[in-house]
Parts: structure tokens; C-alpha cells; sequence
């Protein structure tokens, strides 16, 4: 089965984010935003700050900020940031420092030699900066260490972690469509 790519931030209809948002978000809409929403904080205002701290859309790696407001939902958010982590440092299709260096302008417009993800030029190391992945990816302790020491990444390393997010982002969606179930059922008055 081919997984799909994990971009350093996440889009669209299947990312589990925004099965856990919509969950979040899902408990605002019916009145009992109470619970993850303080007291006397607009919606709108609420939004704003979620989208503050955790991207538009999702950001990865997801920060403290984001997975306290999260709530209930935040370590499930906490848990997927970490997966996402664990494949860009052992799947370089998946590293979004390699994908910038692969793909902006001004880390592979000629002149210049081929820059390589090691030794990119200055402005191709600046696009990686800018971008909030693959700067928090080069912040990483761990991912640093295994940099430093010229590891080789395993393959099976990279499959099983895919293989981890794409079982935790199932086990989400299982866990989404009991909570719409739940409340269809709930609101017959059973």
C-alpha cells in the first residue's frame, strides 16, 4: 500500500489534525465550547488563537501552545507531531529540509554547483530556515545527533514509522465516527 507523503504542514480532507480539530472545533458548534474555550473568550477570538498557535493550516511539529488549547485532543496531536518527527528524521523523501533543497530556486537554480542538504549554499539554507519544519526539524536534538554522526536511514525504520501515524491516524477516525454516532443517538434522546 503506497502511504501518501507527509508534508511539513498538513493539508486538507484526510489529515488526522483536522479530524482532531473538527472533533475540538465539532464541540464548540453545539453550544458546550466551555470545555476546551475559557470562559468569557469570544468564538471568533478562540479561533483566531487556535489558528495562532497551531498553524492554518496545522503546522508540524505542533507546539506546547497548540496542544494545551487542544484539551482532551491535544496529547492525540502531541502523539501524531511526534510520529511525523520520528519519519522526516528516518525518511529523507519525507525530510522537508531535503524537499526545500530539492526543490526551491535558490537552492538548485544554476549557475551555481548542486547544493546538497549538507553543505547548501547561503540563500537555500535561509529558504530552509524561513520555512517553520525544517527549522524546528534542525533545532532537533535527536534529528542533530543522528546528523552529526552520518547515519545512513534505514528503510524499515521509515516504514515502520509510517506504518505507526498511519494505524494512529485510523485509530482517530475510528474514534470520530463513534463521537458523530454518539451524538446522532444522543440527540434522539437515548
Amino acid at each position: 500500500m503506497k502511504l501518501p507523503s507527509i508534508r511539513p504542514v498538513a493539508k486538507g480532507g484526510t489529515c488526522v489534525a483536522a479530524a482532531l480539530c473538527s472533533i475540538l472545533i465539532g464541540s464548540c458548534s453545539t453550544g458546550s465550547h466551555s470545555a476546551i474555550n475559557p470562559v468569557g473568550v469570544p468564538v471568533s477570538s478562540f479561533d483566531q488563537e487556535l489558528s495562532d498557535a497551531c498553524g492554518q493550516p496545522v503546522a508540524y511539529p505542533i507546539t506546547a501552545r497548540c496542544v494545551s488549547m487542544m484539551g482532551s485532543v491535544g496529547p492525540l496531536l502531541q502523539h501524531r507531531s511526534d510520529l511525523i518527527m520520528k519519519i522526516w528524521r528516518s525518511c529523507p523523501d519525507e525530510n522537508p529540509c531535503y524537499r526545500i533543497a530539492k526543490t526551491e530556486p535558490v537552492c538548485t537554480a544554476a549557475p551555481a554547483p548542486a547544493v546538497s542538504f549538507d553543505n547548501p549554499n547561503q540563500s537555500c539554507r535561509q529558504a530552509q530556515q524561513a520555512d517553520h519544519s525544517c527549522a524546528a526539524l534542525l533545532r532537533d536534538p535527536v534529528y542533530a545527533n543522528l546528523h552529526q554522526t552520518g547515519f545512513a536511514p534505514d528503510p524499515y525504520d521509515c516504514q515502520r514509522a509510517k506504518n505507526e501515524l498511519e494505524e494512529l491516524d485510523r485509530e482517530v477516525e475510528r474514534m470520530s465516527l463513534r463521537i458523530k454516532w454518539y451524538r446522532v443517538f444522543a440527540a434522539q434522546g437515548f
